[in-house]
Parts: C-alpha cells; structure tokens; sequence
C-alpha cells in the first residue's frame, strides 16, 4: 500500500562508512557521478538515490509529502548502516537536515549545499499545531 522503489547509485564497498548523496528539486542522483567517486576513493561507501517521483524512483499516484521523503531517508539510512554522513543539494539539503531532527541517531554529519526546507504551509502548520499543544491551560 502507497508503495514505490527508489533508485540507488553506488560507488565503493559496502562494508565502509556511508555517505549518502541527496540531489536538488527536479534532479537525480546521477548529479553526483563525479563527486561521489571521489568520496569513495577517500575510503566511504557512497550512495546517491534518485528521491521518489525524481530520476529512475518510482513515482505515487496519491503523491507524495516532505514526510513521505524524509521517512524514505530514515529507512534507507537504517538499510546502509546508520549512522551516515550525508552530502546534499538544494531539495536534499532541506531534507538531510529533517532527517537529521527526527532521526539524530540515523545521521553523523551533513554537508549541506544551497540547502532548502520543506515549503512554508507545512512550517507554518507545524508552528500552528505546537502553539496548540503548548498553550497554558
């Protein structure tokens, strides 16, 4: 149910520390075919994804939200060996660092390139709600 495959590129060796490669808005993994084999000559396992409805990934018919994005790095973090270092663009960046909020225990650092958030609605809906829960009673 509400299911997709998401692309991974991999340069490296599995058994070395992961470093996860998150692309911009409209882009794809493949962004990082000359970064990422660098990194991996340094020593790490390196892993750039195409996000879900981006690249080769699987898209939904129901769509998708920034928490649908954020819990495809939280699993995927899990499946290459947490914690990871992740480098990351634009879309990505904003993503890296809501991965790292909600799941401090999946990331060991970020690099974090032109980094964008998730969009205003749901920063401000997430403010409305917190206003909510903490109001004095």
């Amino acid at each position: 149910m509400n299911r997709t495959r998401l692309r991974v590129w991999e340069w490296g060796a599995p058994a070395r520390p992961n470093v996860l490669f998150l692309h911009g808005g409209f882009d794809h993994g493949r962004m990082y075919d000359d970064l990422a084999p660098r990194v991996a000559a340094l020593g790490y396992d390196a892993t750039a994804i195409d996000s879900r409805g981006h690249g080769d990934s699987g898209r939904l018919a129901s769509g998708t939200t920034w928490q649908t994005h954020v819990l495809d790095l939280a699993l995927l973090a899990r499946e290459l060996g947490a914690p990871i270092g992740i480098v990351a663009h634009s879309m990505g960046g904003g993503q890296a660092l809501s991965l790292a909020g909600a799941f401090p225990e999946l990331v060991r650092w970020v690099v974090n390139i032109d980094g964008l958030g998730p969009p205003e609605e749901a920063r401000v809906a997430r403010l409305v709600h917190h206003l909510v829960d903490q109001r004095p009673q």
